[in-house]
């Protein structure tokens, strides 16, 4: 085991006695005489799970292996398991958050599980470049122990055309302003984040077109996310280029959009490919108004959204 993998290990047997300011293990540049970088106080969306809520974690049980059978090796929908030694993508987006909290957990359940089926593991990082965008440079550095290589791109936050603001803004639930800085549009940011997510699918396109390397599979994961239970293995076969994988939790009447599990290839491009569909292809404006009074969310947009083209499907899983 390397000196990271260690780490992990410690912080996984004690962090739970000692909170998670007592679990960081990235340490910012700025900060190298041993001073933590203070965490914000956040929730994290997980995926079986550890919430974290004003920097109290708060242990949630839940049968994992149910919730991840959509996409596992084992599961009906699958033809086959994905061969050992496949080239598969890790994608990360968006603002680094709480990574230095969660990347123990991303290492143990979703990398090692990948790297003990002998599978070549890069990880793609569309990030932004704000206070906390040294935890991506940190984690990649540490996780480089483990023989993954990695990608990574730092920008300023993208703005959205305002037209697609607007009319996004128009159609979404109100209630989201309530999450956001005073004088702040939530569309503005959902897009923002959109833009990320479909901008790191593009590096993974970029790096297979340059360097002549097909992705078999890749995972979308996000840096606020703690994952509890290692991943099974993945889905192989003929028909997993053209599915996409989404777990059936926290779905809100359309697709869960905080992780994903796909082969590489036409039905991965059109998920990631949201923003550009809402924004220069025009489809915001032909978004279904939710006439209940409540306006649309990411999920159902995203449930609306992969109905819009004949040539994917989708796993949304059980449980």
């Amino acid at each position: 085991a390397s000196h990271y993998q260690h780490l992990c290990a410690m912080r996984h047997r004690h962090g739970a006695e000692e909170g998670p300011a007592g679990r960081l293990l990235l340490t910012s540049p700025s900060r190298l005489l041993g001073k933590r970088w203070p965490l914000k106080g956040a929730v994290l969306v997980t995926l079986a799970l550890c919430l974290l809520n004003n920097n109290t974690a708060t242990r949630v049980h839940r049968h994992v292996q149910k919730l991840l059978d959509a996409f596992a090796g084992s599961s009906r929908g699958c033809d086959a398991p994905l061969r050992r030694g496949s080239n598969v993508a890790v994608l990360l987006y968006g603002q680094a958050r709480t990574l230095n909290v969660t990347h123990c957990s991303i290492a143990r359940n979703v990398l090692a599980p990948l790297l003990a089926e002998k599978h070549k593991v890069r990880i793609f990082v569309q990030g932004e470049a704000d206070e906390d965008s040294w935890q991506y440079s940190a984690f990649l550095a540490e996780v480089s122990e483990l023989g993954i290589d990695h990608t990574l791109v730092l920008e300023t936050r993208p703005a959205a055309p305002p037209r697609c603001v607007a009319a996004l803004h128009a159609r979404y639930e109100q209630r989201a302003s309530k999450i956001v800085a005073r004088g702040a549009i939530y569309a503005a940011e959902r897009l923002s984040h959109l833009s990320y997510r479909e901008s790191v699918n593009g590096l993974r396109k970029k790096f297979q077109r340059e360097q002549g390397v097909r992705f078999d599979a890749a995972v979308m994961i996000r840096p606020d996310v703690e994952y509890a239970s290692p991943l099974p293995p993945l889905c192989g076969g003929e028909k997993e280029d053209n599915v996409v994988h989404a777990p059936a939790w926290s779905s809100f009447g359309g697709v869960n959009d905080r992780f994903l599990v796909s082969g590489a290839g036409r039905a991965l491009d059109h998920y990631m490919g949201l923003y550009s569909g809402l924004c220069r292809d025009g489809m915001v404006t032909k978004l279904p108004w939710r006439w209940s009074g409540k306006g649309l969310n990411t999920e159902r947009i995203y449930g609306w959204w992969m109905k819009q083209t004949s040539h994917t499907n989708m796993n949304l899983g059980r449980g």
